[in-house]
């Protein structure tokens, strides 16, 4: 199953509808060839229905109609732990969100999540130690629909520098959360960062 968020809203790609029987009420069977353009063009003209379901007995079908309406954005982050126990999070437009950013053209993904978390938070040392989620979410940019892939990876950070916010990119804070003290966060962040501190859950 793939949950791909339109702001705080969300559609659920699967090929199995009890994945999907207790998340939204507005489920959408399809069969033979998938076309989406003019349902996606309702779906966002219709603020007011806060998700839905598309479920297709072939999975890498409805996946691969699905993104061809879309320019596809490919972006990583890192949810990043000191030996406190602390999490790394950034404060950015109003929100708290963790450090993540798009990969430049023939970067490598796991580079990329590195390299956004020492530039948006001023991190020496953070290092990979193993692939939490993928999170999708769409905007518009000149009148194009994108679609951004997140791939997000739990890191390590070992020196005891102090974070320092990347001003240019509208981070006016960088500061380390108590991962057992999250709620400020939780009450005013993105519907990802929720499913990626989920993902890191799930593994504890």
């Amino acid at each position: 199953m793939l949950k791909i968020y339109f702001d705080n809203r969300v559609i659920y790609l699967t090929d199995n509808p009890q994945e999907v029987s207790g998340l939204t009420s507005n489920i959408s069977y399809y069969s033979g060839e998938v076309r989406f353009r003019n349902f996606l063009d309702s779906f966002v003209q219709i603020p007011q229905l806060p998700g839905c379901a598309l479920v297709h007995s072939d999975l890498n079908e409805l996946e691969t109609s699905f993104f061809a309406c879309f320019t596809p954005i490919a972006a990583a982050g890192g949810l990043v732990f000191n030996q406190n126990n602390e999490i790394m999070f950034i404060y950015r437009n109003n929100k708290w969100d963790l450090p993540k950013g798009k990969v430049d053209e023939d970067e490598a993904v796991e580079s990329a999540a590195v390299r956004e978390v020492i530039e948006e938070c001023g991190l020496e040392t953070p290092k990979i130690t193993e692939k939490l989620i993928d999170t999708f979410h769409t905007y518009k940019l000149k009148g194009k629909m994108m679609l951004k892939k997140t791939h997000w990876y739990k890191m390590q950070e070992d020196s005891l520098v102090q974070p320092k916010p990347q001003l240019e990119e509208y981070i006016t804070e960088a500061k380390w959360i108590n991962a057992n003290d999250l709620k400020s966060v939780m009450n005013n962040t993105f519907p990802s960062v929720r499913d990626v501190l989920q993902a890191y859950m799930n593994t504890k």
